[in-house]
């Protein structure tokens, strides 16, 4: 709860009650996320509401504003002036460590029990693309860095095809000079969201070749994208979640082992050969007698 928006969420509550459709959806909506207004556009609030924006603004008129943007200044006048700020503040106190961990791991299961209801047709048609893409590129921005970094190292593991590209970069740059039609584009846009990506994902898409956006439950569409994959990733910090990301991740691995088996596993060999062969490894220094081992051995009393 917010201290003088009561009055504001109660009006906006009844109208989700008793107003016609779809005013009432978008009057439900606000009342149960009037925090956020604060932050979101129009589109965004239409987008969540899955009604139109001008839906979104007749709403707000109807509620007693001049429009949108009132509405948003009121609510603006509540809270601090960044939603970083806002959500930190708004997460309850935890009395000791333990429950600080308990509300993150109770978030973190709900968000893959969500998760576990992704249709199959879902999932096995991001394979699909996946299997039958000669490339596989995997771009984001900001915050969304180390997702995209995560996900392209992953599937590089198991596909030997993949990379990856920060919009604005020179990277980048040769992507979209590169990219065809049997190629894919997997871009990742979470909170908050880089417009970046999706002009990338678009002009990719431009090009002929498939793409897909994974976001969040409330994040961007793209009419341009092949496919949109939206994870459930509320959080108990200011930042999206990214367990479910990294589940179906894990999941994609999976399929792409079972579908292309001699493919994956060659690759794998490949990666593990060029790992041990290089010396980066505990093992393989052990293995090969790198720096040190030969001290390990006096200590221990081994034989060379």
């Amino acid at each position: 709860m917010v201290e003088g928006l009561d009055a504001t969420r109660r009006r906006l509550a009844d109208m989700g009650q008793a107003g016609p459709e779809p005013t009432a959806r978008v009057a439900a909506w606000l009342a149960a996320h009037l925090p956020e207004v604060a932050w979101r556009t129009v589109a965004e609030v239409a987008r969540a509401a899955e009604v139109s924006p001008a839906t979104v603004v007749r709403t707000a008129q109807r509620a007693g504003y001049r429009g949108y943007p009132a509405l948003q200044a009121e609510v603006r006048a509540h809270l601090p002036s960044s939603e970083l700020v806002w959500k930190l503040r708004r997460a309850p106190a935890a009395a000791q460590p333990s429950g600080a961990l308990r509300r993150v791991v109770e978030q973190e299961k709900n968000n893959l029990d969500q998760l576990a209801l992704m249709p199959d047709d879902t999932l096995a048609a991001f394979v699909d693309m996946l299997a039958a893409a000669r490339r596989v590129y995997v771009v984001a921005s900001l915050a969304s860095v180390p997702l995209g970094e995560y996900v392209a190292l992953h599937l590089g593991l198991i596909l030997g095809n993949v990379r990856f590209a920060e919009p604005s970069t020179v990277d980048a740059l040769a992507m979209l000079a590169e990219v065809e039609a049997d190629d894919l584009v997997v871009g990742l846009s979470f909170p908050r969201y880089a417009r970046a990506t999706l002009e990338t994902i678009a002009a990719c898409a431009r090009k002929g070749c498939r793409t897909v956006v994974i976001t969040d439950r409330s994040g961007p569409g793209l009419p341009e994208a092949t496919m949109v994959l939206k994870l459930p990733a509320r959080s108990a910090t200011p930042f999206s979640s990214s367990v479910s990301l990294m589940a179906v991740t894990a999941a994609t691995e999976v399929l792409l082992h079972e579908r292309l088996v001699e493919r994956v596993e060659a690759n794998m060999a490949r990666v593990d050969r060029t790992w041990s062969e290089s010396g980066v490894l505990l093992s393989s220094r052990r293995r090969t007698g790198g720096p040190g081992a030969a001290r390990g051995r006096e200590r221990t009393g081994g034989t060379p």
